[in-house]
């Protein structure tokens, strides 16, 4: 889909900060949601990034493999550019940072710098766990009480 320069990804002709720092000597690694394109050569794993585990796919739950959405069968997650599957204790945050983690930790002794990019997903989320409470929280899911 293609809207003037926008086209929905992240464009082959496109040099990403990732692919710079890591021609650099820096190591890369990614963790969090991915919306830049879900096919092979459009993933994060081959633009520039050494180690990742990516979310394709928005709408896709923070506690389970599964989408909340339904414009989707299912939640595509990725680890170094290939399916993958998420453990039984998921939750989104959490596991974004440990995995991180493993990876800084992975090259730790060669000491060359890294670039870590986690982008969250859960932050965009909030309201879906407070819609529980809905009830006390007077004027919350009005558009006003969503700013």
């Amino acid at each position: 889909m293609e809207f003037g320069h926008y086209q929905g990804v992240l464009g082959q002709n496109v040099v990403p900060l990732a692919s710079l720092l890591q021609a650099n000597g820096y190591h890369t690694y990614m963790t969090g949601k991915w919306h830049l394109g879900h096919t092979p050569e459009l993933l994060p794993f081959a633009r520039g990034f050494d180690r990742t585990i990516a979310m394709a796919d928005t709408g896709a739950d923070n506690w389970e493999q599964r989408t909340y959405l339904p414009i989707y069968d299912q939640a595509h997650w990725y680890a170094d550019g290939n399916e993958h599957t998420l453990p039984d204790d998921f939750y989104s945050s959490e596991y974004f940072i440990d995995k991180t983690i493993e990876f800084i930790a992975s090259n730790e002794s060669d000491e060359e710098p890294f670039f870590a990019y986690i982008p969250f997903k859960r932050s965009i989320c909030l309201f879906r766990r407070l819609r529980n409470f809905q009830t006390s929280i007077k004027g919350f899911m009005t558009p006003a009480g969503l700013l």
